[in-house]
């Protein structure tokens, strides 16, 4: 309470120092609207996935989880996004496997993919990852 005090007294005696409190409430304020507004840190609520992590996060997260369905191998992922009234959303993804030329493995991993961000089936697609040459 005596720090307040003091400053108080101080802004009644030193104008620029007044001045300068008042610049740095307002800087304070102006901080604070803008991290409660920034889109890109709000979660996306038509996701299950924790959208409050970048992009990449998401597509490391699927290639996790997708990996563990049986027989699907190595699997790789893009998430393609687009801006909507400032607002990033996830609109398409990629998904690259070993295992995809089994059309059951496909199904699996189309429909992980879809559930996983609440994407449109036509949204998705699935293909064959191409051989390694050794």
């Amino acid at each position: 309470m005596e720090f307040l005090k003091n400053i108080s007294e101080k802004m009644k005696a030193d104008k620029k120092f007044k001045l300068a409190v008042y610049a740095l409430v307002a800087l304070g304020a102006v901080m604070i609207c803008l991290n409660l507004f920034n889109p890109i840190s709000k979660s996306n609520e038509s996701s299950n996935l924790d959208m409050s992590v970048s992009y990449t996060e998401v597509e490391i997260k699927l290639e996790k989880i997708l990996s563990t369905i049986d027989k699907a191998g190595k699997v790789n992922v893009m998430v393609s996004t687009r801006k909507e009234n400032g607002n990033e959303h996830i609109c398409g993804v990629i998904v690259t496997a070993g295992g995809a030329r089994d059309i059951g493995v496909k199904l699996k991993l189309h429909d992980a993919v879809c559930t996983a961000l609440d994407l449109e089936k036509e949204n998705v697609e699935i293909f064959e990852m191409k051989e390694v040459e050794k």
